[in-house]
């Protein structure tokens, strides 16, 4: 071998050596790519809505709810209207009794119940009343208010005698009785009573005094059977 080849030949062993390496390092790179587990999708699939008839479920759910709430709040409604006419009545009784002091006729203490002759008494002059017998049924309520009558039915005959005397157009000793009833703590006839005072000054002729008492049945007797009645009479005054 010439000097010229021994020479060479580390050179030649280098760069085989050179080319060895890079081509395990290109093989191991392969080698872990192919080891390497495949790339996972990053977005993730969209899960799956509720169905038509899950929805119409839920729905047919509300439209119960919303139907119990609708009832609750009627009763609610209801009751809450009981309790203002409750109120405006102990109210009314209330202003009325000092308002109407002087004008109320002097009442005695009528505590107790009324005894059964005095009802048929009561009920005969009702019955007059009722008939046009206003004549005959003024000295019953008189007589029954002063002597005998109970404090169960003590408003009534105020309200009864109070309608006689305004079927006689005696219409200020009909205002008397009628304020008359305002006296009593508990009375079933205020509000009738209440309409009479309006239709007594509407009768008088005092058509701004008989509009205002009108107006103030609506108001102190929401719940009263006569509102409709006072809110036309109102109306056309």
């Amino acid at each position: 071998m010439t000097p010229r080849i021994s020479a060479l030949l580390p050179s030649a062993a280098a760069v085989f050596l050179t080319f060895m390496m890079i081509g395990c390092a290109a093989s191991d790179e392969m080698m872990e790519e192919d080891m390497m587990p495949p790339a996972q999708d990053t977005v993730a699939s969209a899960p799956a809505g509720p169905s038509r008839d899950e929805l119409q479920q839920e729905l047919d759910v509300l439209k119960t709810e919303n139907i119990q709430l609708k009832e609750k709040l009627t009763a609610a409604e209801k009751s809450n209207r009981d309790l203002l006419s409750k109120a405006s009545d102990l109210e009314a009784s209330i202003a009325a009794r000092a308002k109407t002091a002087d004008a109320a006729p002097a009442k005695r203490s009528f505590e107790g119940v009324t005894s059964p002759e005095d009802m048929r008494v009561y009920e005969a002059a009702v019955a007059a009343v009722k008939t046009g017998r206003f004549q005959e049924a003024v000295p019953k309520f008189e007589s029954l208010l002063k002597f005998s009558v109970k404090e169960d039915y003590a408003p009534n005959c105020r309200h009864w005698l109070g309608l006689a005397f305004f079927g006689l157009k005696e219409y200020t000793a009909a205002l008397e009785q009628f304020n008359g009833v305002f006296a009593f703590k508990f009375s079933s006839k205020k509000d009738d009573a209440q309409l009479m005072i309006a239709q007594c000054y509407e009768k008088m002729g005092d058509r701004k005094k008989a509009k205002a008492e009108y107006q103030k049945l609506v108001t102190t007797y929401p719940a009263s059977e006569f509102v409709k009645r006072a809110k036309k009479k109102a109306r056309q005054l």
